[in-house]
């Protein structure tokens, strides 16, 4: 009985690290998309108002 109680902590733990580890992954991701997007949009901002309705 207590290997299985063992068993069961070791799959739990393994779940949960596992399990934060993707929310970090996915979190890191996010970030990174919204700074790439971010600056995309600036450039191409930038080049609209500079090349294509010059002042």
């Amino acid at each position: 009985m207590g290997r299985k109680t063992n068993v069961t902590r070791a799959n739990t733990l393994r779940t949960s690290v596992l399990r934060e580890r993707r929310v970090l992954c996915w979190a890191l991701y996010d970030w990174a998309n919204s700074a790439y997007s971010t600056l995309i949009i600036t450039v191409l901002i930038a080049y609209i108002q500079r090349v294509v309705f010059p002042v």
